[in-house]
């Protein structure tokens, strides 16, 4: 997913999502993410959510967990005051999500080639602000691959137009 939209002084923003990864490195899809997840051994009723939803939205069933955990506490659920098995459950798939993101992640910047850079490139240099979602590291690394760089971020004194 990517949307981009012009701002009222003419500014073009981009929002990236898993898409421009996907379309670099097919191993950010969120279904080779959920083979991966599974295969990292995740709770057997965090696979039963997943199934239900018939979804790898991630980030929907983490917070699905967080409020039902929440939920489970306020009603008083958790009587002993332990750490409820959702919220278990809710920690044991970010740290597999976590170490899948890991395990497909390229090791360092040259594995990817010049031709997928350049059309990262081309693609992101027809915006004047640039946002992401994403877990890995192409944005950046996109931004290095040319030199002088093209692009800064918004924690530098260095503000290029």
């Amino acid at each position: 997913m990517s949307k981009s939209f012009t701002d009222s002084a003419g500014k073009k923003r981009l929002l990236l999502g898993n898409g421009f990864s996907m379309a670099c490195f097919g191993g950010f899809g969120y279904t080779a993410l959920y083979e991966r997840v599974k295969n990292l051994g995740i709770p057997e009723k965090v696979q039963k959510i997943f199934e239900k939803y018939g979804e790898t939205n991630f980030e929907a069933i983490l917070k699905l967990l967080d409020d039902s955990s929440w939920v489970a506490e306020t009603y008083g659920l958790c009587s002993d005051g332990s750490q409820s098995e959702i919220k278990k459950d809710y920690e044991a798939l970010k740290l597999a999500l976590t170490n899948a993101i890991t395990e497909v992640h390229p090791e360092h910047r040259g594995l990817i080639t010049d031709e997928k850079y350049n059309a990262c490139y081309a693609f992101i240099s027809n915006f004047d602000d640039i946002y992401t979602v994403n877990y890995d590291l192409l944005l950046y690394w996109t931004s290095l691959h040319r030199e002088p760089f093209a692009f800064t971020d918004s924690f530098s004194k260095d503000k290029r137009s």
